[in-house]
């Protein structure tokens, strides 16, 4: 970063120097207009895909109130990639619509029909290429709201990406949020509106952008090519039942932290990733591999793209084991399996795709795969945890076989659980190299038709809980080691309350700069440690500074136009407060992006990414928002 010079060997006087001659004014300038929708935290991640319906119905963790529906309060959401969600009572979504780009059918449906709450209902794409997902957050303000965020989605057929936010009140009102652009692309009208289906006369079209009344309990707008007057705003409804009342609102100021600082690292003793449905299984195991590689006390992970080829077909000497549904069986292999925590000389198979090490069965005869459930376990094991039915007329059997060193246990062919029953076989198959340990998933066929509720779970855990890392991409995610579970935090950037402008009243903000690496990596504490602060007014994706000698940390500023020097300090956190000045300085609806900088020791060696030459260590970015209130 611009001013700072370090020299290997010590924390340098050049770096201190540099970082207390750091001007304290915010030479702001021109300060860019912000849009309102902040999906920074979006919450948890509910899946992505094109047209995919997720079976799951999420609690809302309230109930929520809607005129004119068959029901007068839900309790659940069911969402669809497609821009909308059905309201449920948790079990049931009578007549839930099919339709990628909606009519006015699909406002009124039929008596007893589930409602429907649409953000932007058309054909969309959340998919790998853009980055797309679609995320629930019920924990946030539990008991008064739950959002559901679509990031990252493009209409099918085009470029432009974009997100948006539905936000649902126990009050019974709802908000939408749309970043900028939102202009419809394609030929095909989107619907935005609430709708309590169940049969209500459709009333005529509004105009959503300006607020206005209805007494009618279904209110929506449709969009034409090249139009949409919402960008970038807020759109709240409130029920009056019978009817809503609309108008355009900006989303509350806030400081919303976006990046990862440098340097942290984790080992976890579990790992996994948690699909919404045999189709988005499918979708990333089918045709694939992973490879755990025992290392220390974990495993090396490796995804292996296009692994199905490692397959190997069972011979008429494998062993079909006997057909139960849900059912396990404990066998021996011929030597023990070498493994990290001890050799195994039992596996337990369970038939819903769980092999444990030991005779005892993690999940035994479980058949609904929930992350909870798996980081509970209390023996070793490997997951490809759906519900299997070999009992099926016309299924495959699980098989197992030792050759060549390995043991090869299949499911060769084996059905997904169905009522009522339909041809969808699944083969995939684990292999264990008794003498090394090394253990390969090989997903050669995963079926994507599925049955309604069933889940998906794919993963390792080692003996006792774990701690939960979250869902990870393991067709994308790096390769890595598990072990003991430890974390160590990167440097990292706060700030409250939120900046506030009401023309009269500024705010003074404390930023708050913790995990300083030199006071938590070094021994004894005997010198300060010094940080400082840059602002700008846009952020910037992050250039890694490797280049000029701090490889893992990143710049997400666009440029450095102030600076605030923060400490000294000989604890592991720092403070500094800026004023956030009312008027035109810093107006409402503006933006002011913040990173930290602070100073490390290069020859500590305790970097969890080794020596750093430059000496100093980023935090995320932290994008300031300014509202009046």
């Amino acid at each position: 970063m611009p001013g700072i010079v370090t020299n290997a060997g010590q924390v340098s006087h050049t770096m201190k120097h540099a970082l207390l001659s750091l001007s304290a004014c915010l030479l702001l300038g021109t300060v860019a207009t912000a849009q309102c929708l902040d999906v920074s935290s979006p919450g948890t991640l509910i899946g992505n895909g094109d047209d995919t319906q997720f079976p799951t119905h999420y609690p809302l963790g309230f109930a929520f109130p809607i005129s004119g529906a068959a029901a007068p309060t839900y309790t659940h959401v069911r969402v669809c990639c497609n821009g909308w969600v059905c309201l449920t009572d948790g079990v049931n979504s009578p007549n839930f619509p099919t339709a990628l780009t909606p009519t006015t059918a699909d406002l009124t449906s039929v008596a007893g029909s589930a409602p429907r709450v649409m953000a932007f209902w058309r054909d969309l794409n959340l998919t790998a290429a853009n980055n797309g997902n679609v995320y629930i957050d019920s924990s946030s303000n539990p008991g008064v709201s739950c959002k559901i965020s679509w990031v990252n989605f493009v209409e099918f057929g085009q470029t432009a990406v974009k997100s948006m936010q539905m936000e649902l009140f126990v009050t019974g009102e709802v908000q939408f949020t749309y970043s900028t652009p939102m202009n419809v692309q394609a030929t095909t009208a989107p619907f935005v509106g609430i709708t309590p289906a169940n049969g209500i006369a459709a009333p005529p079209v509004s105009d959503l952008s300006t607020t206005n009344v209805t007494t009618s309990n279904c209110v929506y707008q449709s969009f034409a090519q090249g139009t949409f007057d919402l960008p970038g705003r807020a759109l709240r409804f409130t029920p009056i039942g019978p009817g809503w009342v609309w108008n355009t609102i900006c989303s509350p100021a806030y400081n919303a932290a976006y990046g990862t600082g440098c340097y942290g690292s984790e080992a976890r003793s579990a790992f996994y990733q948690h699909f919404g449905s045999a189709a988005l299984a499918s979708a990333t195991l089918q045709g694939n591999a992973l490879l755990l590689s025992p290392a220390g006390t974990g495993y090396a992970v490796q995804w292996l793209p296009a692994g199905a080829a490692l397959y190997v077909p069972p011979t008429g000497a494998a062993t079909s084991l006997p057909t139960t549904d849900d059912g396990t069986i404990t066998i021996t292999p011929s030597i023990p399996l070498s493994a990290p925590g001890g050799a195994a000389t039992q596996l337990n198979i369970a038939h819903n795709g769980i092999i444990t090490l030991g005779a005892t069965a993690n999940q035994g005869t479980d058949y609904t795969p929930t992350p909870a459930e798996f980081l509970a376990s209390t023996g070793a094991a490997f997951y490809s945890w759906y519900d299997y039915n070999d009992t099926e007329a016309g299924s495959g059997t699980i098989k197992t076989e030792e050759a060549n060193g390995f043991l090869y246990v299949t499911w060769d062919g084996v059905e997904g659980y169905n009522v009522p029953a339909v041809a969808d076989p699944h083969r995939f198959q684990f292999q264990f190299e008794l003498a090394t340990g090394a253990v390969f998933f090989v997903w050669d066929t995963v079926s994507p038709i599925g049955y309604a509720g069933r889940e998906y779970l794919v993963g390792y855990n080692s003996a006792g809980p774990s701690v939960d890392g979250g869902s990870i991409d393991l067709a994308t995610v790096p390769g890595f080691v598990t072990g003991p579970d430890l974390v160590l935090s990167p440097l990292t950037l706060s700030a409250s309350p939120a900046p506030v402008n009401d023309g009269v009243n500024g705010t003074l903000v404390t930023f708050t700069v913790t995990n300083i690496p030199a006071y938590l990596q070094s021994s004894p504490q005997t010198s300060p440690y010094y940080s400082a602060l840059y602002l700008s007014t846009g952020s910037s994706p992050g250039v890694d500074l490797g280049f000029v000698g701090a490889p893992g940390c990143r710049v997400y500023l666009f440029a450095l136009q102030a600076s605030v020097p923060v400490g000294p300090s000989t604890g592991p956190t720092q403070t500094v407060a800026l004023q956030f000045p009312p008027g035109s300085l810093v107006p409402p609806g503006s933006d002011i992006w913040v990173q930290a900088v602070s100073a490390i020791d290069v020859n500590a060696g305790l970097l969890p990414n080794g020596q750093n030459p430059l000496g100093i260590v980023t935090s995320n970015g932290l994008q300031c928002h300014v509202e009046a209130q």
